[in-house]
C-alpha cells in the first residue's frame, strides 16, 4: 500500500474540474411505485484536457456513513455527523487525482461521486436507514444517474441503452468506503451486466459476497467478466468482518471457477484506521490498477 505523496495534496498545475450533475430520480425504499420524485445530485471530476471527441472510462466512487455527495471531491462533513465523530473531511482528494493523472501514476478518467442518501441529507447517519438504500440504490443507478452522466459526458457507451451500457461494461467501475462499499457489493450483484471492475473497501461485514458470487456463477459470468479490487486496514474496526468475508469470496471463486489466482485483489494497509485519509489512500492505490 503507497502513501499519497504530501505534494499530491496540494493544487497542481493542471487542474481538472467537478462539476455538479442533476438529474431526476425516485424514493428508494418505494423505487418502483414511482410515486416520490426526487431531484438528486452527483459531483462529476472532468480530467484536465478533457476532449468530447475522445471516450473515457469512468468510475463511480460512493461516500459512508454520515456523508453525503459532497464529501469526497469537496471535503464537505455530511449534516449528521453524531457527537462522537470528530473528523472533518479532508479537502485534498481531488488535488490527489489531478497530480496523480497528470504524472501517469493513474490513468486520466471521469469519475463520479453520487449519493445512496434518499429523502434528507441526514438519512446515512442512520444506520438501518442506510443499510436498506445502499440495497435498492442499483434501480437509480441503472435508470437514472448512469444515463444522465453518461450521456453529457463522453464515455465508451455509444448509448446509454442497455444494450450500449453492456457493451461498454469493461470501460465502467463502482467502488466505495465504509457503507459505499456495502452499496459496491450490491451493485455488483444486479449490475455486472454493465459493470466490470468493482472496489469496496472496509466496508464491513455484510454477509453477501458469497450470495453475489454464487449469483454470478448462476448468470453464467467466468472469472474473466469481472475484477474486485479491495482494501482496508489492520486497525480498522471493520477489519475482520471485512477480511474475512474478501476471504471466503475468494475461497469460493477458487471452489467454483478452479483456478489461480482468484480475481479478488486485496491490499492491506498495516496501520489504516477507519477514517477518511486512508479512504482516500485505498482508493489512489486502487484506482492505479485499475485501466492500467
Amino acid at each position: 500500500m503507497k502513501k499519497i505523496p504530501e505534494s499530491y495534496k496540494e493544487k497542481g498545475f493542471r487542474q481538472g474540474q467537478i462539476v455538479d450533475v442533476r438529474y431526476d430520480t425516485w424514493d428508494k425504499l418505494h423505487y418502483e411505485r414511482k410515486e416520490t420524485k426526487i431531484h438528486n445530485k452527483a459531483l462529476v471530476y472532468v480530467p484536465y484536457g478533457y476532449d468530447d471527441t475522445k471516450a473515457y472510462n469512468i468510475f463511480y466512487l460512493m461516500h459512508g456513513g454520515w456523508r453525503t455527495e459532497e464529501t469526497l471531491l469537496r471535503g464537505e462533513p455530511g449534516p449528521s455527523l453524531p457527537p462522537w465523530v470528530h473528523e472533518q473531511p479532508p479537502k485534498y482528494f481531488k488535488n490527489v487525482l489531478d497530480h496523480a493523472m497528470e504524472e501517469g501514476v493513474i490513468r486520466p478518467m471521469i469519475i463520479v461521486c453520487p449519493t445512496f442518501n434518499n429523502l434528507h441529507d441526514t438519512d446515512s447517519g442512520d444506520y438501518d436507514l442506510a443499510v436498506k438504500l445502499t440495497a435498492g440504490f442499483y434501480r437509480e443507478f441503472l435508470n437514472d444517474l448512469v444515463p444522465s452522466v453518461e450521456t453529457r459526458y463522453h464515455t465508451f457507451a455509444e448509448e446509454t441503452t442497455i444494450k450500449g451500457l453492456r457493451k461498454s461494461r469493461e470501460h465502467r467501475g463502482f467502488g466505495g468506503y465504509s457503507m459505499g462499499g456495502v452499496c459496491t457489493w450490491q451493485i455488483m450483484a444486479h449490475c455486472i451486466d454493465i459493470v466490470k471492475y468493482f472496489m469496496p473497501m472496509s466496508s464491513g461485514s455484510t454477509g453477501t459476497a458469497n450470495a453475489i458470487l454464487q449469483e454470478i456463477k448462476d448468470g453464467g459470468w467466468n472469472m474473466n467478466s469481472f475484477e474486485v479490487y479491495a482494501a482496508t486496514g489492520k486497525k480498522d474496526f471493520a477489519y475482520e468482518g471485512f477480511d474475512q468475508e474478501v476471504k471466503d469470496f475468494q475461497a469460493k471463486e477458487r471452489a467454483y471457477y478452479h483456478a489461480e489466482p482468484t480475481n479478488i485483489h486485496y491490499e492491506l494497509s498495516e496501520d489504516g484506521v477507519h477514517d477518511l485519509d486512508h479512504a482516500h489512500e485505498y482508493t489512489y492505490n486502487l484506482l492505479q490498477e485499475i485501466w492500467k
